[in-house]
This record gives C-alpha cells, sequence and structure tokens, in this order.
C-alpha cells in the first residue's frame, strides 16, 4: 500500500466521519452513514434529490462529479452558500463535511430555496456541470468520436475520416481509471506526454452485455496491447521495438536497454483503458489456425475472404510523372512519402504506391512498370520487428505462421521453442509470474509444463496490408482491450483531396461504407425549416390585431 493509497483510505474515513454527525443534525441516525449504498440514498434525502441518482453514484468517472455535486449540496443545506465555501467542499471535503457535522456554530437550515438572483458564473457552472456528466456517460456506455489518424486502413478508412465507434456493439467496459478529466483519453490536449488521468484508483476489468461478440472481418477499434509503455521520445513507435532496434543497433543486451529509458525517464505507462485507440479488421478470432504465405492469408487452412478494397504495396516506374500523379489523386491513391524516395530510387523505381487490385488496373496505365512490394520466404529482419519478434521464427509481414490464436479454456504445450508465442500473454495480459530454468517453467511459483488460457484473443491486421502496424507485429489482442465498433462517418476530409462529401454521413459495415446521405440530410434540413418558417408566418396572420376605440 502506497501513500496514495493511506491517502484514499483517510479522505474516505474522515468523510464518513463527517456524514454520521451531518446526518444527525439533519434529523436521521448517525449510523446510517456507515452503512455502503444506503447512506448515499439518506444523502440524497437530505438533499432533496432523486433515489435514482444512486446508479450514477455508482459508475465510475460518473460518480466521481456526481459525489462533487453531492458535496456542495449538502454543504448549502448548513448555510454555506457562497462561492468561497462551495470551492472549498469540493476540494478539502474530508476536512470540510467534518467541520459542518462537528462544529456546534454551524446549523442544519435545509434545503434553500430556489435562487432568484443567482450569478451568472454559477448558472453556468451548474449547466456544464451536468452537461459534462450527460456526455461522459453517452462517451463511456453508448458512442464515441474517432478520428483515423494513420492510413492501415486505407481503402476502406481513410485518414481524416470521423466516426461514431459504437461500445454497445460488443458491450461498454466499465471505465477502471475513473479519476479522468472529461473528453481526454490519456494526455492533455496541449501535450503528448502529461497524462490526463490519475491511476490512483483502478478497479477490475468490467463490461457490459453487448449485441454481439467480436466476428471475422468486423473492424474493431481496441486499446493497443504494446501501448502499456511509451517512448516519450515518439509516440508512434513502439516502447518494446526502440528497444529491439537499439539493441540491434548497438549490439548490447536488450536489459540494458531497458534499464538505460527507465533511469532517463524515458517512459509512459499507461493501464489498459489509457492505452491508445487502434482501428483494424479482425481476420481471425480466438480458436482460428492463421498462416500468410506470398501475401495471401489462409485462416483454417483456407483463404480468406478479402475485404472489398484490399490493398498492397507496388514499386512504380514512371516516365510521364504529370499524367501520373493526375491519376493517383483522381483515385485516392497513396504514396510512400518522400523522405522514402531516395531509398526506392537506389531500388530502380520511381514510386511506392499503396492500392487495391481494382485501382491498380486503372492506374497501371500511367506506369511503365509496376511490381508488388512482397517480402520472399524466409526473409528476415534482423531487428527481430515481426511477432514473436524471435530469432527463431523467421517470419515476414507476406510470410507469417501457421500461428493458433489463443482461446479461453484453451491449453497449450510449454516448451523453449514456442515459449515466444505465449510469453506475454502469460506475463503481461494474464497478469502471471514466469520464470524459465533451463527447460523447466516456472508460473507463479509452481513448475508448469502447460498453460490454460483465461480469455479469448483476435488477430487484426489493416486493409493497406504492406503500410500497416498490426497483429503481424506485436501479436494477439486480448479480449479486454476491445473497445467497439465503428458504426457511421460524420465527416471526412483529406488533406491533399479537402472535403470528401462522397464519405460523409456513411454507416459501416464489413463491407466497407454505405452510399452518402449527407444530401438527404441537407434537404431535410430546408425542408423543416422552410415548414417552420411559412408555418410561423402563416400564425401571425391568423392573428387578430387589436385596434383602440375612443371613449
Amino acid at each position: 500500500m502506497n501513500s496514495i493509497h493511506i491517502f484514499l483510505l483517510l479522505s474516505a474515513f474522515f468523510l464518513l466521519l463527517g456524514l454520521y454527525k451531518t446526518f444527525e443534525k439533519a434529523g436521521e441516525k448517525g449510523w446510517k452513514a456507515f452503512v455502503p449504498v444506503y447512506n448515499f440514498l439518506v444523502w440524497l434525502k437530505i438533499i432533496k434529490k432523486p433515489w435514482w441518482w444512486i446508479f450514477l453514484i455508482l459508475i465510475p468517472t460518473v460518480g466521481f462529479y456526481m459525489l462533487a455535486i453531492m458535496i456542495v449540496l449538502l454543504s448549502n443545506c448548513f448555510g454555506k452558500r457562497n462561492f468561497i465555501s462551495q470551492v472549498f467542499a469540493f476540494a478539502a471535503y474530508f476536512i470540510w463535511i467534518p467541520y459542518l457535522g462537528f462544529s456546534n456554530d454551524v446549523k442544519f437550515t435545509g434545503v434553500p430555496p430556489e435562487e432568484k438572483n443567482k450569478h451568472w458564473l454559477k448558472d453556468w457552472g451548474e449547466a456544464g456541470l451536468f452537461a459534462i456528466i450527460a456526455a461522459t456517460l453517452i462517451r463511456t456506455f453508448s458512442f464515441e468520436a474517432f478520428v483515423i489518424p494513420s492510413s492501415s486502413m486505407e481503402g476502406t478508412l481513410l485518414v481524416g475520416d470521423y466516426l461514431f465507434v459504437s461500445k454497445m456493439s460488443y458491450g461498454a467496459k466499465i471505465p477502471a481509471i475513473p479519476l479522468t478529466i472529461p473528453f481526454t483519453h490519456n494526455t492533455l490536449p496541449i501535450s503528448e506526454t502529461a497524462v490526463s488521468y490519475l491511476d490512483w484508483i483502478e478497479l477490475p476489468y468490467m463490461r457490459l452485455p453487448g449485441f454481439g461478440s467480436v466476428e471475422r472481418n468486423d473492424i474493431v477499434v481496441f486499446n493497443f496491447p504494446e501501448g502499456d509503455t511509451v517512448w516519450k521520445g515518439n509516440r508512434n513507435t513502439t516502447y518494446y521495438q526502440v528497444v529491439r532496434d537499439a539493441a540491434y543497433q548497438n549490439n548490447i543486451p536488450e536489459a540494458m536497454v531497458r534499464q538505460q529509458m527507465i533511469d532517463e525517464d524515458m517512459l509512459i505507462v499507461h493501464p489498459i483503458d489509457k492505452e491508445d485507440n487502434y482501428v483494424k479488421r479482425c481476420v481471425a478470432i480466438a480458436g482460428d489456425k492463421l498462416e500468410i504465405k506470398k501475401h495471401v492469408l489462409y485462416i483454417n487452412g483456407k483463404v480468406a475472404i478479402s475485404p472489398q478494397n484490399l490493398q498492397f504495396g507496388y514499386f512504380v516506374k514512371v516516365s510521364n510523372l504529370i499524367s501520373f500523379e493526375k491519376a493517383r489523386l483522381k483515385y485516392n491513391i497513396e504514396q510512400e512519402p518522400g523522405e522514402s524516395t531516395a531509398a526506392i530510387n537506389q531500388m530502380g523505381f520511381d514510386h511506392l504506391i499503396q492500392c487495391s487490385e481494382a485501382n491498380l488496373k486503372k492506374i497501371a496505365p500511367y506506369c511503365d512498370s509496376v511490381f508488388i512490394n512482397e517480402d520472399a520466404v524466409g526473409q528476415f529482419d534482423q531487428r527481430l520487428n515481426v511477432f514473436p519478434n524471435h530469432s527463431f521464427f523467421k517470419w515476414n509481414k507476406d510470410n507469417f505462421g501457421p500461428i493458433v490464436i489463443p482461446k479461453k479454456g484453451m491449453t497449450v504445450k510449454l516448451s523453449i521453442d514456442s515459449l515466444p508465442l505465449w510469453e506475454r500473454v502469460i506475463r503481461v495480459y494474464e497478469g502471471n509470474t514466469l520464470e524459465t530454468k533451463g527447460n523447466q517453467f516456472i508460473i507463479n511459483g509452481k513448475p508448469a509444463t502447460t498453460y490454460t488460457f483465461k480469455q479469448d484473443y483476435y488477430w487484426l491486421m489493416g486493409d493497406n496490408r504492406h503500410n500497416s502496424l498490426d497483429s503481424r507485429f506485436w501479436g494477439y489482442v486480448p479480449a479486454d482491450h476491445v473497445v467497439g465498433k465503428p458504426v457511421f462517418v460524420w465527416m471526412s476530409k483529406g488533406v491533399e483531396s479537402g472535403f470528401r462529401p462522397e464519405r460523409i454521413m456513411t454507416f459501416v459495415s464489413k463491407e466497407g461504407l454505405s452510399k452518402s446521405y449527407l444530401w438527404w440530410v441537407f434537404s431535410g434540413i430546408i425542408l423543416i425549416t422552410g415548414f417552420n418558417y411559412f408555418r410561423s408566418r402563416k400564425l401571425k396572420r391568423d392573428i387578430p390585431v387589436a385596434t383602440k376605440t375612443k371613449k
């Protein structure tokens, strides 16, 4: 138990002690303050608020705001209604509530009548607080706004697509970190490294029932599994790959690199709920056997169903650059950034593009030659950037596996050769201790030859297969990392193309986007506005004009 936990326990104790005396002053039995849940019902009765507020109080994050409101309202019942008193009540409740209860000078006056000349700041503050509570409830349990930050799902979801993600599809997760600044995820808007939450309280994983479970080919939003530790130097590169790269480049053990980063305070550690949100397509579910041969994906021995706009990378040689660029922009084909051009030219090509088979046929007439950017069988990166990030597994992005996706209740035999496939699952995702002594494995202090998984896992990949940081590089996605499903694109704006009206107001499904309903929405707004305008004019004409009569 650290100092934060001691502080929280003491503050809770002094709050309950204060409630004991305030309850007595309000005409209730003091012992009721020490009965969990019931004490909140009595508190609500004293401040004359509806009993069903108890449900809001019990919701993590929302409950924090509700508790602040109840403390201020209780202070009002003892005549402490000025702004300074309310700020102190909120900031130092563990001192203020005992003061209200034990001070002989403070009397219970009851709920004050509605203020007639309420200060505008107080009025707006109360309205704003309830708006925050309402928005937090929606954001936590139903829908959350999300923007596509990278091109890994290019072809289906584009950079600059603004989505609504349904938390109800797979069941909303109960927030594990309740002390969070509203409308932030893991960092403050003004900084990429300053966290926007306090991890003093961390609740166990809980999820509400959903409309279904993750299925093959679902597009899924999830907490990035390797996002539990972030390198401050570059949030877009995983800490684990930074360690592997540094160890390879400097020919030193990974443990030495980790210790150096810890010593230099270069790391941020996030709980699961606060890991960055990613969006990919689920290509394999728990229990599936997955393999990739020459960039073709196989699930359970059969060629997997490909998304409509599945993309791969292609090297091209071009003689008429102007015509090529016009065609590339016309068909919205992604090109490798300028900093990679020199390396591409050294290989004898002019450009590296990412496009679907359909778009490849459209742009091919503008190219002199086209070659797929495919890794050969056995091609191996010494930086160990492909899962399971071990020299024994010489896999790459186009030739991978076979591998079985862990399933809850599934048991695997442990060996030195297979351990890299399961080690992170056992240690990190399922919270066990794991030691190896020669060929022997010690799990939670006991010898083990097998391991049984405690939850389901998924394999997620981007539709832009040659430009996607996905499960091929960092492995399985645990069930407790799943956030929701994208269901609606309400805005779309590209860096080069600007607004994309054909994508605005579209629904998201496994197959891609529906047709746009933007013009239907505009037409509806115009019709409603016009109807209200002419209706108000008609009502004005129908009102009889009063005339003055002479006496």
